[in-house]
């Protein structure tokens, strides 16, 4: 929910109003902006030229083996991991 709100707070998806369902299903729906889409086409265009990888796993500490190798690999590719 953290996203959601971020991405609502910077005006790229508005929340719609929510459908409320049966038993504890609800579905709120977003739409994305006309500055949204600007966004997504702009990352999709710029994409590929970008030496950056983000990389979202848990910080557990028996992640930290797989983490630096996950790290290391990307490294020999010649792009900058962000984890």
């Amino acid at each position: 929910m953290f996203y959601m709100g971020a991405l609502e707070e910077y005006g790229l998806i508005v929340a719609e109003t929510p459908i409320i369902g049966s038993g504890n299903i609800n579905v709120y729906p977003k739409r994305i902006t006309n500055s949204g889409l600007r966004q997504i086409l702009d990352i999709q265009e710029k994409g590929g030229d970008s030496n950056r990888y983000f990389v979202a796993m848990s910080f557990s500490d028996d992640m930290n083996e797989t983490r630096e190798t996950i790290r290391n690999t990307i490294l020999k590719t010649g792009i900058s991991p962000f984890l």
